[in-house]
C-alpha cells in the first residue's frame, strides 16, 4: 500500500456535537472510532452509559 504512493491518515475530532448526533442516529457514523481507557472501540459498539460519558468527557475538554 505504501510502496504504491498510499498514505496514513489520523484524525481526532472532539466535537461533542458529532457524538451526540451518533446516540441520536445510531449507525449514521459506523466508522466512528474513540479511544477508551488506552484502546479503540467503534462508538456505536459502547454500552449507552459509555457513550454519555465519553461525550460529557469530550465537552469538559473541548
Amino acid at each position: 500500500f505504501f510502496s504504491s504512493g498510499g498514505m496514513e491518515m489520523e484524525f481526532n475530532v472532539l466535537d461533542p456535537e458529532v457524538l451526540e448526533d451518533a446516540i441520536r442516529n445510531p449507525g449514521k457514523y459506523p466508522g466512528l472510532v474513540v479511544r477508551v481507557s488506552g484502546y479503540l472501540a467503534y462508538f456505536d459498539d459502547l454500552p449507552d452509559v459509555a457513550k454519555k460519558e465519553i461525550v460529557d468527557r469530550t465537552r469538559l475538554e473541548a
